[in-house]
């Protein structure tokens, strides 16, 4: 039996998460290169198919991760789903 569904490891690789620290050498946030299914759901760019401000989205992200000459920004969960909760 084949199952649908990505495992959390997968999610993770599939775009990019990292555990970084941050105040303290104690603390740790994982981030990543782009949103979670989570919060990509709970996007207004999540409408059931891919649309033109989807791909539009996409390619301005894919852009930047390509072209960035200053030290990129990754996100967590939290960030990702404030960033494209209307589609910023």
């Amino acid at each position: 039996m084949w199952d649908n569904s990505l495992t959390e490891g997968e999610i993770n690789l599939i775009t990019g998460m990292y555990k970084t620290t941050y105040h303290s050498e104690n603390q740790f946030q994982l981030v990543s290169w782009w949103p979670k299914p989570s919060a990509w759901q709970a996007s207004s760019l999540s409408i059931g198919y891919w649309c033109h401000d989807t791909e539009e989205w996409y390619q301005t992200q894919l852009k930047n991760i390509r072209t960035s000459k200053e030290p990129l920004r990754l996100y967590n969960n939290k960030k990702w789903w404030q960033m494209i909760k209307f589609g910023n």
